[in-house]
C-alpha cells in the first residue's frame, strides 16, 4: 500500500496523517504541547512521523504557520515558532532524516487547498474557496479559479498582523 504522511505543526500541537492515493486514513498521530524553535520543530515532525511509520510511506507535506517559501522548503516569520526573519530549511532537514520527498506550505493555505479538493469532488461548480483561521493567530488562505493564491512574499492571508488604527 502507497501512503503519503501530512503533517499540522503549531505552536501547541503537532497532528499528523498517513493516507492512501484515495485519501483513506490508516494512521493518525495527535501531540498536544508547546512547539518553539527549529530543533523542537524538527523533533516533533520527527516524532510525528515515527509514530505513524515509514513502511509504504513515499511524500511527506507538511503546513505550518509563517512565511514559506515552497521552491526551498524553508519557513520564516512563524513568531509563534520562535522562527524570525532568518529562513530555516526545514523541507530539507526532514527529507534528510527520512529519505523522502517533503513539501512545505504555510499551514492555513494548505487547509484551503484541502477544502478547495473535498469541495471540488462533491460540486462541480466550484472554483474559488476562502478559508479563514483563528486560533494561536489569525490568517486566512484563498483558492481562486483552482489555483492557491499566495501573494507578494508569500504573506497572501497573514491578515493576523494588519494594524488597525
Amino acid at each position: 500500500m502507497t501512503l503519503t504522511i501530512g503533517i499540522d505543526i503549531g505552536g501547541s500541537s503537532v497532528n499528523a496523517v498517513a493516507r492512501t492515493a484515495d485519501a483513506e486514513i490508516v494512521s493518525r498521530y495527535d501531540h498536544k504541547g508547546n512547539v518553539e524553535g527549529s530543533r523542537q520543530i524538527i523533533a516533533s515532525a520527527m516524532a510525528a512521523i515515527h509514530a505513524i511509520g515509514l513502511t509504504g510511506c513515499t511524500a511527506v507535506g507538511v503546513g505550518i504557520p509563517g512565511r514559506i517559501d515552497p521552491d526551498s522548503g524553508s519557513i520564516s516569520f512563524a513568531v509563534n515558532l520562535g522562527i524570525g526573519s532568518e529562513p530555516f530549511d526545514l523541507a530539507t532537514e526532514i527529507a534528510s532524516e527520512t529519505g523522502l520527498p517533503v513539501t512545505l506550505e504555510n499551514d492555513v493555505r494548505a487547509a484551503a487547498v484541502g477544502a478547495f479538493e473535498s469541495l471540488s469532488i462533491k460540486n462541480e461548480v466550484i472554483n474559488s474557496v476562502t478559508v479563514l483561521s483563528v486560533g494561536t493567530g489569525i490568517s486566512a488562505g484563498v483558492v481562486t479559479n483552482g489555483s492557491l493564491i499566495r501573494g507578494v512574499n508569500g504573506l497572501a492571508g497573514e491578515i493576523g498582523h494588519v494594524v488597525v488604527d
